[in-house]
């Protein structure tokens, strides 16, 4: 059975909730039934990146008490330096992401311009030459329900550019392949790294998003359609 967020999560869904998440997982199954949407169906997400990481010697390091006991682990404090990580994906292997500068804040205009790279770096000559190319008319487009992703502004944006919306699941971070799939395999991938630069970050995720082959991509869209199905099946409740 495929795991989901319930325990990471922990939320007494309403049956309010549970309709949502059914309705929301109905109409993704429906989309990914479609011709061509492991191509049109793209993801979007934000992730803190510390420049600390988790794992190495650095992070282990603590003082020992003159009484023996086990010394208490060093952890990141949450004023620890970071930065944020703006990602987009499709199943079809295309990645784009921003490294935003230190203690900036997401806006709705700096969402929307980073979805009009995004859908630029999707749409390139080259990708269209080989069928692979994501336009804003055909693309269906998920994320959460952050304040920015639905503000007036994101939602007018996107009407003009006639790119259809597809919720996500309430309490379901499960069903974005970003949490699903790509962050944890990033933050796996660095763990015995550090973050001195913002550029350092870029070149890390650079070489990390050329690792996440297309048939990984692909294998994931199988998983993602039945993990939907299952929370239909499941009446909405956790699976």
């Amino acid at each position: 059975m495929t795991l989901d967020f319930a325990v990471r999560f922990p939320h007494n869904l309403t049956d309010a909730h549970k309709e949502r998440r059914v309705n929301s997982c109905q109409k993704i199954v429906e989309a990914m039934d479609k011709r061509n949407m492991q191509k049109n169906l793209v993801f979007t997400d934000e992730k803190q990146f510390y420049a600390r990481g988790i794992g190495n010697a650095a992070s282990r390091k603590a003082w020992i008490p003159p009484d023996g006991d086990v010394p208490q682990i060093a952890r990141r404090m949450p004023m620890a330096k970071k930065w944020m990580v703006l990602w987009a994906a499709n199943f079809d292997g295309l990645h784009f992401f921003r490294v935003m500068p230190n203690n900036t804040t997401v806006t709705s205009q700096v969402y929307i311009a980073f979805l009009q790279d995004a859908f630029n770096s999707f749409n390139t000559h080259q990708l269209r030459q080989t069928r692979k190319a994501v336009q804003w008319e055909n693309a269906t487009l998920i994320h959460d329900n952050a304040p920015v992703h639905v503000s007036r502004a994101t939602t007018t944006f996107l009407e003009t550019k006639r790119c259809h919306r597809l919720d996500q699941p309430p309490y379901s971070p499960y069903t974005n392949i970003c949490n699903r799939l790509i962050f944890p395999l990033l933050e796996m991938r660095r763990t015995n790294i550090d973050f001195v630069y913002s550029h350092s970050l870029e070149t890390f995720l650079d070489d990390s998003k050329e690792s996440i082959s297309n048939e990984i991509m692909r294998h994931e869209f199988d998983k993602l359609k039945h993990h939907c199905q299952l929370i239909i099946q499941h009446h909405g409740n956790f699976v």
